[in-house]
This record gives C-alpha cells, sequence and structure tokens, in this order.
C-alpha cells in the first residue's frame, strides 16, 4: 500500500533555491500513461508452454496472465500468477513470473528478491533469471548484488543489442547509486496524501503562484475514457485513459479532487502539464489520430477552461511531443519531443515567443542537457536560470533522476548536476516544479510507499 510522503529538507548544493526545502510527492507511476513508461521492458521473457496449466478451465486463466504480462500490465498479471501457483506450487515459472511483476508493485518490490532468489536456488532455467535478478538488487538498493547479476546476464548467450545496452546502463545506474547513497540530503518526505493519492495513478503536478490550487493527471476509475485496449476499444481489461483533475487546498486540507470539465477530458488521453504564472493558461498533453501526442494550451474564461487548441508546428510534429514548461514571462517555452534529429529517445527543446506571437523554430538544448538516454519533464525556475528535468541518463540512479542546470552568462547551461538522494531513488523520480516561493517542490515518483 502506498503512503503519502512530504520532505522537509535542509539542502545543500545542488539545491539552489533556498537553505529550506519542501517538497510534496506523488506516487503511483507503476501504470503511467501513454507517453512515460516505468521501465524498459523488450519482453524477452520467454512464454510457458500451455501443458503446464492442468486443470480444467486453468488454461483460460493462464491465458489471461500472459496477455497481460506481454501488454506491460503486471499488476494485472501478479494475482493470477499468484493463484495459479499456490495451486500448482510445482510450476516454478508462475512463481518466477511473479517475481518480474513485483518489480512493478511499488510498495512489495521487496518479494521481488524473495521470489527471484528462490528461482536461483532451485535452479530454474529461465534465460532472463540474472538480469530480472539484478533488476531486484538494484531496486531494494543492493547494488553489489546488482553489479553482480548484471554482469552475469551480460555473459548470456545470444544477448541482443538492446538487452546489452539497457544491462550496461542499470550497471551504471547501480554505481551512481553507490555514490549517492553515502551523501543522503537532510530531509523528511511525506506522500501529498488521500484524497489526491489513491490506488490509481496521479502524476505531473502543477501548482498555481499561491499553492491553492493543484492540477494532475490521473489514471484510475472515473475516468471519462474508461478502460480500453490498445486499439481504444472499450475493454474492462485495458487500461484506464488520463483525464486532468484539480483540487483546492483549504487551510492544510486538500479537498477531493475533481475532473477539470469536458472542454478538456475526453475518451481519449488527457493529461495536463504546466500552468502559466498567472494560472490562466493550462498547457495539456492530448492524443492525436496517429497516436503521436500533441501539445494543447487552454484559457480559462471565468470559472471554465476552454477548448484546448494545439501549438502551431514549430513545437508539434508528427513525432510525439508532451511535456512543457513556460518561462515566467510567458516568451520560452521549454518542452520534450521525439523529433527525427535529436540525440536521443527524448529530447528537450525551447522555443522563444516572436514579435506577432507565434512560436518560433524549436532549438535542441544540446549534449549539455540531452543524452542518448531519455530526457524530459522540463521545468524553467521562475527566475530563467535555473532548469529542473529529469533524465535516464547522466548520473542517473535508476530510471528517471531529476537534475539541475544553470543557464550561465554566456549562454551555456552547466552540467546538469543529480539533485540527491533520497529525492531520486532507484526507481522514476520526475515532473518536478518548484512553488513561487520557491519554498516547496511538487513530484512523481515510484518509490516505496506509495499507494496505487
Amino acid at each position: 500500500m502506498k503512503n503519502i510522503l512530504k520532505i522537509t529538507a535542509r539542502i545543500c548544493a545542488p539545491i539552489k533555491i533556498g537553505v529550506s526545502l519542501w517538497l510534496i510527492i506523488f506516487f503511483s507511476l507503476c501504470n503511467l500513461y501513454s507517453f512515460q513508461e516505468c521501465f524498459s521492458q523488450d519482453n524477452q521473457t520467454k512464454g510457458f508452454k500451455q501443458d503446464l496449466v492442468i486443470a480444467e478451465g486453468e488454461e483460460a486463466l493462464f491465458e489471461e496472465a500472459e496477455d497481460y504480462f506481454e501488454d506491460k500490465n503486471y499488476l494485472a498479471a501478479l494475482p493470477i500468477y499468484l493463484k495459479l501457483f499456490h495451486r500448482y506450487a510445482g510450476v516454478l515459472e508462475y512463481k518466477y513470473k511473479a517475481g518480474i511483476c513485483y518489480l512493478f508493485k511499488t510498495d512489495e518490490k521487496h518479494l521481488a528478491v524473495e521470489f527471484l532468489e528462490e528461482m536461483l536456488k532451485k535452479k530454474l532455467v529461465a534465460e532472463d533469471l540474472h538480469f530480472y535478478l539484478g533488476r531486484a538488487y538494484h531496486l531494494n538498493y543492493r547494488f553489489d548484488e546488482g553489479i553482480k547479476y548484471f554482469t552475469k546476464a551480460l555473459r548470456q548467450q545470444n544477448i541482443t543489442d538492446e538487452r546489452k545496452k539497457e544491462i550496461e546502463r542499470l550497471i551504471a545506474n547501480c554505481k551512481n547509486g553507490k555514490i549517492l547513497v553515502e551523501k543522503p540530503l537532510e530531509v523528511k518526505i511525506e506522500n501529498i496524501g488521500y484524497p489526491i493519492n489513491t490506488k490509481g495513478s496521479e502524476y505531473v503536478p502543477v501548482i498555481s503562484a499561491d499553492e491553492a490550487l493543484l492540477i494532475f493527471t490521473y489514471r484510475g476509475p472515473g475516468c471519462t475514457g474508461g478502460q480500453q485496449n490498445e486499439f481504444g476499444v472499450a475493454d474492462p481489461k485495458g487500461t484506464y485513459y488520463e483525464d486532468a483533475y484539480m483540487s483546492y487546498k483549504l487551510g492544510d486540507t486538500w479537498l477531493a479532487p475533481e475532473g477539470i470539465g469536458q472542454n478538456i477530458n475526453t475518451t481519449e488521453h488527457n493529461a495536463s502539464i504546466a500552468l502559466s504564472s498567472d494560472g490562466q493558461k493550462l498547457y495539456i498533453y492530448k492524443d492525436t489520430k496517429d497516436k503521436s501526442g500533441d501539445i494543447f494550451v487552454s484559457e480559462l474564461v471565468g470559472n471554465e477552461w476552454e477548448m484546448p487548441l494545439r501549438l502551431n508546428i514549430n513545437i508539434n510534429t508528427d513525432a510525439w511531443e508532451g511535456s512543457v514548461s513556460l518561462s515566467s514571462d510567458e516568451n520560452t517555452l521549454y518542452f520534450t519531443s521525439e523529433r527525427p534529429g535529436g540525440l536521443g529517445g527524448k529530447d528537450i527543446y525551447k522555443s522563444t515567443r516572436r514579435d506577432d506571437g507565434i512560436w518560433d523554430e524549436a532549438v535542441n538544448l544540446g549534449p549539455a542537457i540531452n543524452t542518448p538516454d531519455d530526457d524530459d519533464a522540463p521545468f524553467i525556475h521562475p527566475d530563467g536560470k535555473n532548469l529542473y528535468f529529469s533524465s535516464k541518463g547522466h548520473s542517473s540512479m535508476g530510471g528517471y533522476d531529476i537534475f539541475l542546470s544553470t543557464l550561465q552568462d554566456d549562454g551555456k547551461w552547466s552540467k546538469p548536476e543529480n539533485i540527491g538522494y533520497p529525492i531520486n531513488t532507484t526507481d522514476d523520480d520526475i515532473y518536478y516544479v518548484v512553488s513561487a516561493n520557491g519554498e516547496r517542490g511538487y513530484y512523481s515518483s515510484g518509490r516505496t510507499g506509495g499507494y496505487g
């Protein structure tokens, strides 16, 4: 079960927004939305033979678990594999698959170690056992053991170039983690709590200047699009489609969140990704017909958000565009794109507003910020100089870590610095935003201790 964490921090460099920093964390990244995955998987794990399922009616149950697993819906597959194993304890493959699924269950990742270690002791022949055991050790901060089994996995015959690259990155994550955990920040972390966080997924928080309004992306029961399969057809076994939700703060209490309105929330994916400093413009990620995804903006008129308008072709392309941050003067837009010509999968770009109000041609922020891995979720501080973003590259200790880079007087970005452990974890830590007064930050994390 996930709990809400709040951080009271006395932090030295590289966080340069004051001595005392409060961070509020959202949890629930395991069923992340269309443009963000929790873990890289290439589904090299082989399916089981049908004859492992021996009782009448079990074949359908087995196939259901396999379908969920292949679709990376690990939390749906997990209870089915556990049920099968409890019925047929001699079939180790069921427990092996359950162990892999536990890698994605944020409140029980330690069970991945327990299950996969048992498979090793019982000499289960599984092509990727060393890889997944390395993942389990890494996620549970047992870095030396993680490196040991990742190294064994590298010796596997017929290893693909993609898997080899992934393992090499994970070994680097373990080495970075060893350094970061030796110098922990003095922080107290608290989950933002119910009613914001639920057993669904809540992420990408955006906050008004006075911190009285919180807008975030929600994925779970009650969403406008409900559950859909990969073809966009209603399916009770499908994944929930996203909505934008909002909550107001009364004193120290967040009120029950509600959908932001039918002009924004549709049956497609709709994610809130940024709010202008005056609170009048909300930037939205929306699915497009080709499912690549684009950035839209909605303006607040009275108490209602207007129909979102797509940003121009200098921002949106035929590729995916997602995360965005607007400078306090609203003249510079930082955003993420997978367009051709970048340095990796996701890169961060910048566009400035022309005198006629049109966003100019986007410019890649270059190798100082972007890496061959994914770089995402930019947030430009109101001072216009400090850029926070999340990256799977640089000195990440696992998944996305939050980094800080400062714009120098010569117009170049400083070397990004990992903002440190335990803010960053072996899991995904992303969508970091800072309050207007610089005293608090809000972000999404897949760390142990969440609700969903």
